[in-house]
């Protein structure tokens, strides 16, 4: 099984020919973050191991995953989302499937799953987080992870922006239009983690790890900045990372 990725081999893997000017932009953007994801996840495959990525967007991990790990990487996103990405995901080897994941029943289940991610993803869906963690929770093999990244609802942005007396929720109208590909920016509900915790223990899952994280403190002088903030008051970080196990 190879290695870790140093952070820099793991932009340098996915910043080749094969990724999307608009990807690579993102990707300097959210750098830290999914560095993070991935030596986690990886921390959890091997080769062969079967990982559903929900809302893969990019597939920054997934690709390492998948390239330098063996793992056997399943997508479900948006079709809109799927039809933008689809090249890609045929270059990478993913299977994938369109899919709508504000659905009650998640009917594209055809395995379990060594790995379920979910990355910046939960935010985005107007569902309880018990109900969501649930149909997680039984895509997962016994002994199976989750690996689920979603942004810090308590971050240092959104205090100074109480604090100014600004509102921290997308507009109106935004929040309460319907899901779908062209609305799939929205944050219809962020979390602390006592929320996600508290919903992880409900549905089952054990060996809780918190990780705080930032998108990418050295990515401008704004978040370098507050990144000195954040350094010793960690749980003011812009995400969080979570994983747990089923047992």
């Amino acid at each position: 099984m190879n290695k870790c990725l140093t952070k820099k081999q793991f932009f340098e893997f996915s910043t080749t020919p094969v990724r999307q000017a608009h990807a690579v932009d993102y990707l300097r953007k959210s750098l830290t973050r999914q560095y993070e994801t991935y030596k986690l996840a990886q921390s959890l495959c091997s080769p062969g191991s079967k990982v559903l990525s929900l809302g893969a967007g990019g597939a920054y991990p997934e690709s390492c995953l998948k390239e330098k790990h063996g793992a056997d990487i399943e997508v479900v996103d948006f079709q809109g989302m799927i039809d933008k990405l689809e090249p890609f995901y045929e270059r990478m080897g993913f299977s994938y499937t369109a899919y709508d994941l504000t659905k009650d029943n998640w009917n594209f289940r055809q395995r379990e799953y060594d790995l379920v991610l979910s990355c910046d993803n939960i935010e985005h869906l107007p569902t309880s987080p018990f109900s969501y963690l649930k149909k997680c929770f039984d895509l997962i093999k016994s002994n199976g992870h989750i690996v689920l990244v979603t942004d810090n609802f308590a971050n240092s942005r959104n205090v100074v922006k109480l604090l100014l007396g600004k509102s921290i929720l997308p507009p109106v109208t935004k929040l309460l239009s319907p899901v779908a590909f062209e609305n799939e920016g929205i944050h219809r509900r962020e979390y602390v983690y006592s929320e996600i915790r508290t919903a992880m223990n409900e549905v089952g899952f054990v060996d809780l790890h918190l990780q705080m994280t930032w998108q990418n403190r050295f990515y401008d002088t704004k978040q370098t900045m507050l990144s000195l903030i954040e350094t010793p008051l960690w749980w003011l970080r812009h995400h969080m990372i979570v994983s747990a196990r089923k047992k």
